[in-house]
């Protein structure tokens, strides 16, 4: 009986360690003010009530400082189809940048802002030509793994 109910434990919190499945996932990509962006989301059903919540990467490309970091930004999704994305806290060490984009079509239209340069409109697209996600699951889960206290 004990082993049975050591497999069952076994078993529950292995369930519980993988979380949740992700049910869509996207990459966007465009411009704020002429400079290339990529926004990487991935949208979860929460699965005691339903409720759809999101984890998302961002990623500024710039040819001049050869940017290509991704960095983790909490989302915040209303019922018209917009988004406010943050950047995380504990990834920057204060809220810096934050997103407000809606969807227009197959086109997110919005404006990027933060504490040091004024409101930048951005303009996106989802990329349909990506297939394999795997490398940007492995960037949230990088932030996932690495977002202790």
């Amino acid at each position: 009986m004990k082993k049975l109910i050591l497999l069952f434990a076994l078993i529950l919190f292995s369930n519980i360690a993988l979380g949740q499945e992700i049910r869509k996932e996207s990459l966007f990509e465009g411009t704020y003010n002429n400079e290339p962006i990529q926004i990487y989301i991935q949208s979860f059903m929460q699965e005691c009530t339903g409720v759809i919540y999101y984890k998302s990467i961002v990623r500024f490309l710039d040819a001049d400082r050869d940017e290509t970091k991704w960095r983790k930004f909490v989302v915040y999704a209303n019922d018209n189809n917009g988004f406010l994305l943050v950047d995380d806290y504990w990834n920057s060490g204060r809220y810096t940048n934050y997103l407000f984009i809606e969807q227009h079509g197959s086109e997110f239209k919005g404006y990027i802002k933060n504490e040091k340069i004024p409101k930048k409109e951005v303009s996106l697209y989802r990329n349909t030509t990506l297939l394999d996600f795997s490398e940007l699951r492995e960037e949230v889960q990088n932030f996932e793994d690495t977002d202790d206290c």
